[in-house]
């Protein structure tokens, strides 16, 4: 987690990089990232901040049936993705959906991505990396989807 002031600069250069990182997210790793439009202008954006040690999000809560645009960015300095899938995964296991992976493309340190994904069902999720730096079980923040 950075700091308040640093995490203010960070959420300020997110939501410029939001945008270009829709129009032009790169397919790095086969299926689990591909192009994908811009959001519309009533998307909820979800700044994740993806770093060495642990993931951080002011937003936990989210809505069952609700697109948001997810915008991880790499504050640390190894390689970073973002995963949503079930709480308590100790290892990588994105939801999936119609074929569509709720996993982002890697991260170089201090780039952002994006991610578009609905929930489809309640329940105890997590926003998590398991990067090959992070061990076994990655890091990971827990988050609730609610009716």
């Amino acid at each position: 987690m950075i700091a308040s002031q640093q995490r203010t600069q960070v959420v300020h250069l997110g939501k410029l990089l939001v945008v270009g990182a829709a129009l032009a997210v790169a397919s790095i790793g086969g299926a689990a990232a591909t192009a994908i439009a811009a959001p519309s202008g009533n998307t909820p954006v979800i700044i994740v901040e993806v770093g060495d040690d642990a993931v951080f999000s002011e937003r936990t809560t989210f809505t069952v049936g609700t697109t948001y645009a997810f915008a991880p960015i790499n504050v640390g300095a190894e390689r970073h993705e973002l995963i949503i899938e079930p709480q308590g995964s100790l290892t990588a296991q994105p939801l999936t959906d119609g074929g569509r992976i709720a996993r982002s493309a890697p991260l170089a340190s201090s780039t952002a991505g994006m991610l578009l994904w609905r929930f489809d069902a309640p329940g105890a999720y997590q926003l998590a990396c398991h990067g090959l730096d992070h061990g076994d079980s990655g890091v990971s923040l827990p988050i609730e989807v609610t009716n």
